[in-house]
């Protein structure tokens, strides 16, 4: 069965891409995603805010 999660990311948090980073987008993905398959992962902008919808299994 796959899950869907949005994240959300202010415009700062949206910037900081380093792994060990709290709260950046590469750690917050990193730490979800760890021991699934994603199936499909997709970002979008709105209002300066940085969301990515993540579909795992």
């Amino acid at each position: 069965m796959s899950d869907t999660k949005v994240f959300e990311f202010t415009p700062n948090e949206g910037c900081e891409t380093g792994a060990s980073v709290a709260g950046g987008v590469q750690k917050v993905l990193d730490d979800y995603t760890n021991g699934k398959t994603v199936e499909g992962i997709t970002s979008y902008t709105m209002q300066g805010n940085l969301y990515v919808v993540v579909v795992t299994s």
